[in-house]
């Protein structure tokens, strides 16, 4: 087997992905992108806000993802 390399990212940030699928025939699911955070406890702290709340008849799911902050470079 092959061994496995980190490769260190430069700046991440950490986002929060909310899905809903609702029980309810006709409604479409919902997908927002909450974010970015600067690290992972704020993302936590702001998912388990986002649970104690919610539309009535959907479910929930959360997802928490690390994303490379994209820094744009200066042309000159």
């Amino acid at each position: 087997m092959g061994r496995i390399q980190a490769k260190r990212m430069g700046p991440v940030a950490y986002y929060l992905y909310r899905d809903a699928k609702s029980y309810q025939a006709g409604k479409p699911p919902l997908h927002a992108k909450l974010g970015p955070y600067a690290s992972m406890k704020e993302a936590e702290a702001k998912r388990e806000e986002e649970e104690s709340g919610g539309l009535p008849g959907y479910e929930y799911h959360y997802r928490i993802a690390v994303e490379p902050m994209l820094i744009p470079k200066q042309i000159g």
